[in-house]
This record gives structure tokens, C-alpha cells and sequence, in this order.
């Protein structure tokens, strides 16, 4: 496995995305997604920089809690954030789903099993969604 060099260290240095790649690719990604408030997207940032979760990136806002839950929920914010993921982290991305795969080969079955739920997860096939178990009833009448 490669180690970033130095320079790719510094640019991630405080963020899981570089501020400087969101800002580049924001205004392109907002021109197919126009609905997107300056807050709604500021929001977007914040999660997709620091990693943090939408209370904190709330609080950071000096927003509500429910009001960053909700923003997050709706599908113009959805779609603007996978766009705005797919342009930040584009190769990155291939490269993180490159380690999940060397994880498989492991020698800690923690890590293996670990990195297998993560790719069987990403594939669809979760294991451990707790299913309901069906309720219905059919109840037949013969009348005569």
C-alpha cells in the first residue's frame, strides 16, 4: 500500500475533504441543483470537510439540530451532496474502495470482517438490517 506524499498529507490536514476542492466545485454542481439555499449548501460543506455529523455541523451553523435532520432528508440536498462528493473525492474514491479490498486479505479476522461488511453494505447486501417479520392475515369466509 502507498502513503500519501507530504503534500496530499497537508491538504487533508483538518478535513476529510479539502475546503479549497468544495469551493472549487460548488458553483458547478449549484448550477444544476438551483434550489440549494446558501445555508442548505454551507451545511453540505461542513459535513463532507470536517466529517461530523449534522448536529454538530448545526451547532457549527448556529442552526437546530432538527432543522440540519431535515435539510439532509430533502432530495435536491441529497443529490447536490453525492454531485459535490463525486467531484471532491472522484479518484479518491476508487482508491478507498482499492484498501477496503487489500482489507479482506488481512491477518486480523476483525479487519476482514469488517472490511467484507463494509463492501457487502456498499454492494446491497446488509446483513444486519433487523427485518419485521410479516403481520398479515388472510382470513377466508365460506358463505353458503
Amino acid at each position: 500500500m502507498t502513503k500519501a506524499d507530504e503534500s496530499q498529507q497537508e491538504r487533508y490536514k483538518g478535513g476529510l475533504v479539502p475546503m479549497e476542492d468544495i469551493e472549487k466545485h460548488a458553483p458547478e454542481v449549484r448550477t444544476t441543483q438551483p434550489q440549494i439555499t446558501d445555508a442548505q449548501a454551507e451545511l453540505v460543506h461542513i459535513i463532507l470537510h470536517d466529517g461530523c455529523n449534522p448536529t454538530q455541523a448545526a451547532e457549527r451553523l448556529g442552526r437546530n439540530k432538527a432543522w440540519a435532520y431535515t435539510t439532509l432528508k430533502k432530495q435536491h440536498v441529497i443529490e447536490y451532496r453525492q454531485q459535490l462528493a463525486m467531484m471532491t473525492l472522484g479518484w479518491d474514491a476508487t482508491q478507498a474502495m482499492a484498501t477496503m479490498r487489500e482489507l479482506l486479505a488481512s491477518k486480523s479476522q476483525y479487519v476482514r470482517l469488517e472490511a467484507a461488511r463494509d463492501l457487502m453494505d456498499r454492494a446491497g447486501f446488509r446483513q444486519d438490517v433487523v427485518r419485521t417479520p410479516s403481520t398479515a392475515v388472510q382470513i377466508n369466509f365460506n358463505v353458503e
